[in-house]
């Protein structure tokens, strides 16, 4: 039986407050986007008043203390290894169950709670993970501004930016805004991110910001043994598969720096047989390069230039009972940004769709005391 723990820690300090005996656990994490976590805490339940963390020798039990929005982190780990880390942004108490909902996110969701205030401005060539890098370091500096994010581990992808790369502090640009805007660029490739979490040597656990260039996960190569394969019937307990052409779009127009006449405005195109021609525009008036504007703008259109499809796939990892291989992918073998292979045969596919997606995110149930997990997970095509 696979065993759960659910951590809080103080933000700031990173020092283990509590351990909570949750139910009704829920957890994702998702591809450049921060991943969320929900859990419910009974209140009558007598082990919550038995584990509940301290705050200093005399005041024990502080139930507050432990879960406090907006200062409390949260780590989840299963079987003695961190797989989850975030922050509790809200909870929610109900009399009538004496039930508290906790509602958390990724870490990476601090920097959607983080404005840049100083103006630095990058010169043409400069990395885009040194870009990155200085961004987040510098919002580290202010006081009260280092949660324990390392960047230490972040190097250099070879990728500089094509021109000058102004970010005003009178702008007080969003700062998960700003590195979102970057990863999402198409010739040149952006890059992906994500805060780590982990037991270092000493058992303690760090946070760190890793950046992926081009893309994070493992790319489809075919004939590898190594590559997740779901399959509908199989190992593939239930699937939808919506298709929306509501946002189809081949030729894009893309608003940058400026204004009126003197506004920077590119035109991507592209052609698919059989659609008419289907027109919008997206804003990025805030990114200063318009080399940036024009990947940004060929990225969006290449995601949009056919109907929308994002396949949702839900499965329980599960073990052959003689041979004792996984029948189904399983935690550690893959994460978000791998490529699967997908095949499914029935009545909407009779004859068997065989494709690669890439998992862009899954969510996880856990049942209580760890009885049963069901992966849900979100695929898309892989542009590259």
């Amino acid at each position: 039986m696979t065993e759960y723990r659910y951590l809080t820690a103080d933000l700031l300090s990173n020092t283990i407050i509590g351990e909570l005996q949750l139910t009704g656990v829920s957890w994702s994490e998702a591809l450049n986007n921060p991943g969320e976590f929900q859990g419910h805490l009974m209140l009558s339940d007598s082990r919550t008043i038995n584990v509940i963390g301290t705050k200093y020798a005399g005041d024990q039990f502080t139930l507050d203390y432990t879960t406090e929005p907006a200062r409390v982190g949260l780590y989840v780990e299963r079987d003695g290894v961190i797989v989850w880390g975030g922050i509790i942004w809200s909870r929610q108490y109900d009399s009538g169950s004496q039930t508290m909902v906790l509602t958390a996110r990724e870490f990476e969701s601090y920097f959607d709670h983080r404005r840049i205030v100083d103006t630095t401005v990058f010169a043409a060539g400069t990395d885009q993970f040194t870009l990155v890098k200085t961004l987040v370091d510098t919002a580290a500096v202010s006081p009260g501004g280092n949660i324990g994010i390392s960047t230490a581990a972040i190097g250099t992808c070879g990728q500089g930016i094509a021109n000058v790369f102004p970010v005003y502090g009178y702008e007080k640009r969003n700062l998960m805004e700003t590195i979102r805007e970057l990863s999402k660029q198409d010739a040149p490739y952006g890059f992906d991110y994500t805060v780590n979490c982990a037991y270092d040597s000493t058992f303690a656990i760090t946070r760190s910001l890793s950046l992926y260039y081009p893309r994070k996960g493992v790319s489809y190569t075919p004939g590898s043994q190594f590559v997740p394969v779901l399959e509908f019937p199989g190992s593939i307990m239930r699937y939808s598969w919506p298709e929306d052409g509501n946002s189809v779009t081949n030729r894009l127009f893309g608003f940058g720096p400026g204004s009126n006449d003197g506004q920077y405005i590119t035109t991507q195109s592209t052609s698919v047989a059989g659609y008419p021609l289907l027109e919008d525009a997206v804003s990025f008036s805030n990114v200063p390069d318009p080399n940036v504007v024009d990947a940004l703008t060929k990225a969006e259109l290449n995601a949009r230039n056919q109907p929308v499809t994002v396949l949702s796939a839900t499965w329980c990892p599960t073990t052959d009972p003689v041979t004792g291989a996984w029948v189904s992918p399983n935690f550690g073998e893959f994460q978000t940004g791998d490529t699967f292979r997908i095949r499914i045969t029935d009545a909407r596919f009779p004859g068997t769709l065989e494709t690669q997606l890439r998992l862009a995110k899954f969510e996880v149930a856990v049942g209580d005391n760890g009885t049963a997990e069901f992966v849900t997970g979100s695929f898309v095509v892989a542009t590259y």
